[in-house]
């Protein structure tokens, strides 16, 4: 059983330095690369999206809480507004990691 063990692991080793020295894997971690930027790209367009929706639908929120909700105590409109900024902080701050990250 010792030596399947060894065999297997002398086979996985050479099929490793195959794969990172001969020049067909070059073409593949090539390949791989490119479609890892381009799936990173979509994402990071996806999220930069997201991002700005959620920020244009959290300013109509406020929106309509300052306007038209009545019968809410002080102290409960002063904490969801304070939600409502704290996740609008959070939509700004991923909006900006993605545009660093689309550069």
């Amino acid at each position: 059983m010792k030596t399947a063990k060894y065999f297997l692991y002398g086979a996985l080793g050479v099929a490793v330095v195959l794969l990172l020295t001969s020049d067909k894997a070059k073409a593949v971690r090539d390949d791989l690369e490119d479609k890892a930027k381009e799936n990173a790209n979509k994402w990071k367009g996806k999220l930069w999206n997201m991002a700005g929706n959620a920020k244009g639908t959290l300013s109509e929120l406020r929106e309509l809480l300052n306007s038209e909700i009545e019968g809410l105590s002080d102290d409960a409109r002063a904490r969801i507004e304070k939600i409502v900024n704290k996740t609008a902080r959070s939509a700004d701050g991923i909006k900006r990691n993605v545009a660093n990250n689309l550069s």
